[in-house]
């Protein structure tokens, strides 16, 4: 699977390999190319499924590593971030919720999934879990992340912003 090379080893190019985050990042750009919004849903389910975190946890200090692991963190925040709008804009709200709230295992300070949770709450009338959203939100962003998360629900919710805010 592998050939000697002067720097050191590489795959070979004779074997078809592929890795999920070679999948991960072939979902993504697909997804982007759709128009269908169901289509890209289901392609960034597929996407959403394959990232478990980031890259070489272990190795993270390695210099050479970094750009990979960021890239690849950010290409995951993107992927979480329009599903979980376009589940919003199709009324998916238990597929908002569900996503949204697995997705804070790997990035709790996420502002757009904060932002999409409670958005769903609130439309579905669950104003007791979407008051709890907004709480734990406010203990886990950034008070950068938390205005922008802010300005955003007082556009589409304003009554719950007012109602909430302390």
């Amino acid at each position: 699977m592998t050939i000697s090379e002067g720097t050191g080893y590489g795959l070979n190019p004779y074997y078809q390999i592929t890795t999920d985050t070679d999948l991960f990042e072939k979902y993504w750009i697909q997804a982007n190319e759709l128009h269908s919004r169901i289509d890209r849903i289901n392609l960034l389910k597929k996407a959403f499924e394959l990232y478990r975190g980031p890259l070489f946890q272990t190795a993270v200090g390695a210099t050479w590593m970094m750009e990979e692991y960021y890239r690849l963190a950010k290409m995951y925040t993107q992927v979480v971030n329009v599903l979980l709008k376009d589940l919003f804009v199709m009324k998916d709200y238990s597929g908002v919720c569900d996503y949204a709230t697995r997705s804070f295992r790997i990035d709790p300070h996420n502002n757009h999934a904060h932002y999409w949770l409670i958005l769903s709450f609130i439309k579905n009338k669950n104003n007791k879990l979407a008051r709890d959203a907004f709480q734990n939100a406010g203990n886990l962003l950034s008070s950068e992340d938390y205005g922008e998360m802010l300005l955003h629900l007082k556009k589409m919710a304003p009554g719950f912003v007012r109602e909430n805010q302390s």
